[in-house]
């Protein structure tokens, strides 16, 4: 028994009933000033643990009168520097209780840290109770991100289930996969309208996560939560700004194509250029600049589509194209260069001018 006694990694020592030391660890004695030498027959309060002792003396008539285990927190300045503790009595036969003491230092400075995490976290950290039946589990616990979220306090929400939060446009079908999910005990993440305690409504992205204990069971809930509702504004408005893009490019009378800065190749091309060159759209996005104009114009014709992309040309007329069954028509390009992604690109616009090369061919003969 005294070989386990010294084996033990924190500072054990037994106390008689009276509250007297009858035996100190060596080892980890020495972080509380406790050398056994000097501390066999003493009272607590005749130690180092002097401030603390009341506390001790209370948990040793609790462990007496209880003949059960008793564990106290408590913090000690020793060597002007303050610890934390956490501290467990046992009963002994004999009359003798057992006292091991941990120094919780670091794990109460990492709680804190958590603590502080969790509470100036952005996204909304909630604990729940584990009632799956209606009207569900309950709420433990809401950081300050939940009540500028959602407008409910922590005082009128831990009580209350997240049904306060819900409403006609909330979505029920995801509101029984959560369900069905935590009761396999596994993870949920989805999205579903909330509402505010005003009324308003949010679009949310939340995760909920079983918590379990040393054994393995499931003890609480935590629900990671964030207000999408902005981010769900600008994936609809950049649909609809794509949309009517897209719209312009698919009906624009002029060819449109969007070619790689660096290659020079097609990436899009838009009906009219395909119509216009002859060629199916996915023949063209295999295709480059090169490939549409005669050879004897290729290389001034590369060259003045990329100083137009630049900025440094304006409107180039009567360029000479070349169509897929062989014959060469006119046209007026305009280049610019645009971001696709993150990518640069140059955007060219094409227009047929065939018809009127043709009438100012005739009008020159008229009046010749």
């Amino acid at each position: 028994m005294r070989a386990v006694f010294q084996a033990i990694p924190d500072l054990v020592f037994r106390l008689d009933h009276a509250g007297a030391i009858l035996d100190v660890k060596a080892g980890a004695a020495g972080e509380l000033m406790l050398e056994r030498r000097d501390s066999i027959g003493k009272r607590l309060e005749d130690t180092p643990l002097r401030e603390v002792a009341p506390q001790f003396s209370d948990a040793t008539q609790r462990v007496i009168a209880g003949n059960a285990p008793v564990i106290i927190e408590y913090s000690a300045v020793l060597q002007g520097q303050e610890s934390s503790y956490e501290a467990r009595l046992m009963p002994l036969p004999e009359q003798q209780i057992v006292v091991i003491v941990r120094n919780i230092t670091e794990r109460k400075q990492l709680l804190r840290l958590l603590g502080a995490a969790v509470e100036q976290s952005a996204e909304a950290i909630v604990i729940t109770d584990t009632e799956l039946d209606l009207p569900g589990p309950r709420f433990l616990f809401v950081n300050p991100a939940f009540t500028r979220m959602t407008g409910y306090s922590a005082a009128e929400a831990i009580g209350n289930t997240p049904r306060i939060l819900q409403g006609p446009a909330s979505d029920r079908a995801t509101l029984r996969r959560l369900r069905e999910t935590l009761s396999r005990g596994e993870t949920f993440a989805g999205e579903t309208v909330n509402y505010r305690k005003d009324g308003t409504t949010f679009d949310l992205e939340w995760q909920v996560t079983p918590l379990r204990n040393s054994s393995g069971a499931i003890t609480h809930f935590l629900g990671l939560q964030r207000d999408i509702t902005q981010r769900r504004r600008t994936e609809k408005a950049l649909r609809e700004s794509e949309a009517r893009y897209r719209t312009l490019f698919e009906s624009s009378s002029d060819g449109i194509v969007m070619v790689d800065i660096e290659t020079n190749a097609f990436k899009y091309a838009n009906p009219a250029l395909c119509r216009m060159l002859g060629y199916a759209e996915e023949e063209l996005c295999i295709m480059s600049v090169r490939d549409v104009h005669p050879k004897d114009a290729v290389q001034r014709v590369v060259a003045e589509f990329e100083a137009q992309a630049r900025g440094e040309k304006k409107l180039s007329t009567d360029i000479p194209c070349l169509r897929k069954d062989g014959s060469v028509f006119p046209a007026d390009i305009i280049a610019t260069q645009i971001m696709l992604g993150d990518r640069p690109c140059n955007v060219g616009f094409f227009r047929d001018i065939t018809a009127r090369k043709q009438a100012e061919f005739e009008l020159e003969q008229t009046h010749a």
